[in-house]
């Protein structure tokens, strides 16, 4: 593992000049991370299509051999998500809301803005076709929480509040909720201790000690994945004023540093989690700084970070409109197939564009200018 790293530092600084990723507010190595993320989530929910299928086998699934890190390991972009969210929110929030030009309205306004009416549409299509393949099948598809109390806790985006919170309805909003709180402390935070990493540090050793001693793990997760997030973004501004012979040297003792960090972790049979928080650090700084997109695929890249959340959000209800067309002909989900597999990649990618453009970046702007002017 350890000469891993170091090779990958070598293609990585060695061969690759650095260049500004930065275009219109936007971060274009981070984009391509973010849409791996989201492709790495289809991958680990397509089993989904197995649902009620006693004789599908998670080995039979469509490219196995290629996927299988994905099928198997592809939950943990999640995670990845939360740290992505705390890189971007330090990169462009942290001196605003510090030095107040962003307040806490405006502050609000500009997530509920990006996140809820997706969010909103999502929640109905789903309650709809929930209770249709319940009428047709006796039984709901996937996720069965689907109460009055949960689609209460939905509609205020908080369904992954309470200590012992199960899945319910668009299931995948679960790490959005969090993400929310994790938010609220992020402001309040920045605000009133201030943006300088010494004062950051602290708020992250505080969720390392509650996440310890506490019950209500998921917030105390998120928020550190957010947090190491933001560190990353300290570290990669710091790196920015050194110069850059000094920085290539400074870069692959840090990365040999971490490598071993991980060896030991894994040798001490610490969580996976610390693991792959050092290992979504690397790749974020990676993406950050090296990742090097020509001028002529910046939109296309940007188009494809911009689809992140509606591919997020609209994948459980494609899969659940597909098992209501299925279950009412009768028939069983061909998930084996390819050609299935490459169809349902196409559909939701297509339908997230058509999302995004048509209603997602419509309402969020309609939004702004009522509350923002």
């Amino acid at each position: 593992m350890l000469q891993f790293f170091v090779k990958t530092y070598h293609v990585l600084v060695m061969n690759i000049s650095i260049q500004s990723t930065r275009r219109n507010e936007k971060i274009l190595g981070i984009e391509v991370l973010r849409f791996l993320c989201a492709c790495s989530i289809l991958v680990w929910h397509y089993w989904h299509f197995a649902f009620g299928n006693d004789l599908a086998v998670r080995q039979d699934q469509p490219f196995y051999a290629f996927l299988r890190f994905f099928y198997t390991k592809g939950h943990y972009a999640v995670q990845i998500f939360w740290m992505i969210s705390g890189y971007i929110f330090f990169w462009k929030y942290k001196n605003a809301i510090a030095d107040r030009s962003v307040g806490f309205r405006k502050f609000c306004i500009l997530r509920i803005s990006r996140l809820y009416p997706l969010h909103a549409i999502t929640l109905l299509l789903v309650l709809v076709m929930q209770y249709l393949f319940l009428a047709k099948n006796g039984k709901f598809f996937i996720y069965s929480d689907n109460g009055v109390k949960s689609f209460i806790l939905q509609i205020f985006m908080a369904n992954f509040w309470p200590i012992n919170a199960i899945h319910s309805f668009n299931a995948p909003i679960w790490s959005v909720s969090l993400e929310i709180m994790v938010y609220f402390i992020f402001f309040f935070c920045t605000r009133y201790l201030g943006q300088r990493i010494w004062q950051v540090l602290p708020i992250f050793g505080s969720a390392l000690l509650l996440l310890l001693i506490s019950g209500c793990k998921n917030v105390f997760w998120c928020t550190l994945f957010f947090y190491a997030g933001g560190l990353v973004n300290y570290v990669q501004e710091f790196m920015q004023n050194i110069p850059k012979q000094r920085r290539k040297a400074m870069l692959k003792n840090v990365l040999i540093l971490m490598a071993e960090m991980v060896c030991c972790l894994k040798i001490l049979h610490a969580d996976r989690a610390f693991r792959l928080m050092l290992c979504g650090a690397v790749a974020i700084y990676v993406f950050v700084e090296y990742v090097k997109i020509p001028s002529n695929f910046e939109k296309f890249v940007e188009m494809l970070g911009n689809l992140t959340y509606s591919c997020y959000l609209i994948h459980f209800p494609i899969q659940l409109g597909i098992a209501l067309i299925y279950s009412h002909m009768g028939r069983v989900i061909p998930f084996e197939s390819h050609i299935f597999f490459l169809t349902f990649f196409a559909i939701t990618l297509v339908m997230s564009r058509i999302v995004f453009v048509k209603f997602e970046a419509t309402a969020m702007k309609k939004i702004r200018k009522v509350f923002l002017g």
